[in-house]
């Protein structure tokens, strides 16, 4: 049995819980770290440490991973000022970004993590980033530099395409696919192509319960 944690969602105070049944890797599991890899992006990479041991699996020796899960490889202060300083203080973020100079941010997108729905928010907003791809469980961006150029151009997720570029989540027959397609919308500004989403969504799973509060939250959220 596998669980999987799903959705913080605007407040970031309600989490879904599912039960996969089976063995071996989920659906789709390795997608993310294949696009790494077909459209030769290029380290370094900052990465949540839930996420470090699969980016180790896929990509290293050529690439290193900020942190991973082994509590006794870093340091106290490096998880405290580096990781969770560069994820809660704008400042220390760009301070990390200059030191280390990033140029893939790599995330489990539903990590528990503290503030990180926030930072995903927070690079949208940056001109220095561009979102460029999501799926059931990683967010990916890029900086924004002439090396990138292409990639961005070809997989760019804004505001303005985001119900183009998402159209494959939002017609997934798979649960999980449309519920990150629609946090993805919600991430973006757009309310109404996630309540849209949301409302596709709790038609094939009506049981879906949570799905339905955070309609509500949608609609109290709005300033009708």
């Amino acid at each position: 049995i596998l669980l999987l944690p799903l959705v913080f969602w605007l407040n970031y105070t309600h989490v879904f819980k599912y039960y996969e049944f089976g063995v071996g890797l989920t659906d789709s599991a390795n997608d993310s770290a294949e696009f790494f890899k077909e459209n030769n992006l290029k380290g370094p990479i900052f990465n949540d440490y839930d996420i470090g041991s699969y980016l180790i699996y896929h990509l290293f020796p050529e690439e290193r991973v900020f942190v991973d899960n082994r509590y006794d490889a870093y340091s106290a202060s490096f998880f405290d000022y580096a990781y969770e300083g560069s994820l809660n203080d704008e400042t220390v973020w760009q301070e990390m970004d200059k030191r280390y100079n990033f140029n893939v941010i790599f995330f489990y997108q539903y990590d528990k993590g503290r503030n990180i729905r926030n930072f995903f928010y927070d690079r949208l907003r940056d001109p220095s980033w561009s979102l460029i791809y999501v799926d059931k469980y990683v967010i990916i961006f890029v900086k924004n530099i002439p090396e990138n150029e292409s990639v961005i151009d070809r997989f760019a997720i804004t505001d303005i395409n985001a119900e183009e570029k998402l159209n494959s989540l939002v017609k997934s027959p798979n649960f999980d696919d449309q519920v990150a397609a629609a946090d993805t919308f919600s991430l973006l500004g757009k309310d109404d192509l996630a309540s849209k989403t949301l409302l596709q969504v709790v038609s094939r799973w009506p049981d879906r319960a949570k799905i339905w509060m955070i309609l509500g939250e949608i609609e109290l959220n709005k300033n009708n």
